[in-house]
Formats: C-alpha cells, structure tokens, sequence
C-alpha cells in the first residue's frame, strides 16, 4: 500500500513538472522572438490578503512577467478606443492558518489573460499549476504495523499538488508619470490532489495591490503588437 502511495505521488509529480516546464518553454519561446523596439520596464509585484475557504487568513506574493501585448486600436467617428491584451506568466507563495487544524504553504505558477482598457480597469482569467505543503497543528499520532507501539510527532506535514482556476478584475491608478499603483480582487478555485485519497476543493478570495519598486528587476524585451481599425465614414 507504501509503494502505491509513493507511486502515485511520482507520477502527479511527474505530470505537474511536465506542465510547469511546458509553461516555462512558452514564455521563452515569447522572449527569444520578442521585438528589439519594445518597452523595458521594472517587474510589478503583488500583495494581498489570502483567504482561504474564504475566512481562513493569510497572505499572498506573486510577481507579473510579460509574455507579449496586443495594443488595439478602434478609430470611431466621435472617438477612439483603445485595448490591451496581454499573457503574463506569475510566480507565487502564499501562506495561510486555519486556527484549530492546520497552516498552509504554497509555491505555483500561473499563466494570466489580462484585458484592460485606456482608464487602467482590467479584467484578467487565470490557470496554474503548485505544491502545498499543509502543517498539521498540535501533535500527530501513528501506531507501527503490528500495533504495539505509537509515535508521537509535533507540527507533522505532508505535500499535495494543486490546480489553480482564477477571475480577477481591477483598475490601475496612476499616481505620477512614472507611478502607479493597482487594487485588484481575485477569486480562486483550486483543486488539492490526493487529500486523504480524493480531491479536495479549495476556494480562496484575494484582495491586494500591484506596485513597482525601484530595486524590481526588469521586464527586459517582450512581443509587443499594434493592431488599428478605422470604422470606415458612409
């Protein structure tokens, strides 16, 4: 039974590091036929109250890299409208503690679809891929194969792999020239794999804010594409 459970923890393993590479290459892919002339611009980084089941309190830090673009254009007769679209690949770590059961820790990676118009509001989708690892509170009991003896272990811990679905929305302010900064709210439905042999629903409510520190890294060169559609006069 031992060797079943290792088994079928490889091979989620297995199938979750195929994903998350597959996700890696993409963005490289993007990068390596990225434009010359583009934008260079620091990393945006997020911070959020994370709560989990919707009352179980944490905290959430991810960070924004641009895959590519879409600027479109729509040249109307008593206005223009202007769109961006754009795929970013997110890093993020969260943390969050149910008070009489256990806390939570997770690594991920997200890709993101983001729509956002001329004002800064922006509506963005969302599917990822992680590895928590949940820490049970007080002490944990396990009694030997042939029942003679029990062992005893503070704050045990075990690791299940997650899938992650998302809607976000929020509006980018602009504080200066050069600085925003952007509220946003987003929800999560993840999905924890092999939860006591069975997957375990997780739904989460995010409130934060995206900034820009002066010590970011850059974003570096990324595909930018402009589209324009006049509306032809009759």
């Amino acid at each position: 039974m031992i060797l079943n459970f290792i088994s079928l923890q490889k091979n989620n393993f297995i199938m979750v590091l195929k994903r998350v590479i597959s996700i890696l290459l993409f963005f490289l892919i993007f990068k390596a036929n990225s434009q010359t002339d583009t934008l260079v611009s620091k990393v945006p980084l997020s911070l959020s109250y994370y709560g989990n089941m919707l009352v179980n309190t944490g905290f959430k830090l991810s960070g924004d890299l641009i895959c590519f673009e879409i600027k479109k254009i729509k040249i109307k007769k008593k206005r223009t409208k202007v769109l961006y679209k754009g795929l970013y690949l997110t890093p993020n770590l969260y943390y969050y503690k149910h008070i009489k059961s256990h806390d939570g820790l997770q690594i991920g990676l997200d890709l993101l679809w983001r729509r956002a118009n001329s004002k800064g509001w922006f509506r963005e989708i969302g599917s990822g891929y992680g590895y928590m690892r949940i820490y049970n509170v007080g002490e944990t009991y396990t009694i030997n194969s042939d029942g003679t003896a029990v062992s005893s272990y503070q704050y045990k811990s075990r690791g299940y792999f997650t899938e992650n679905f998302s809607f976000a929305t929020g509006r980018k302010i602009q504080i200066q020239e050069k600085s925003s900064i952007t509220p946003f709210l987003r929800f999560n439905t993840g999905f924890v794999y092999n939860y006591n042999s069975s997957i375990l629903i997780n739904l989460s409510l995010e409130l934060g804010v995206r900034f820009v520190l002066s010590s970011s890294p850059n974003r570096g060169e990324y595909l930018k594409i402009e589209k324009i559609k006049e509306k032809k006069r009759k």
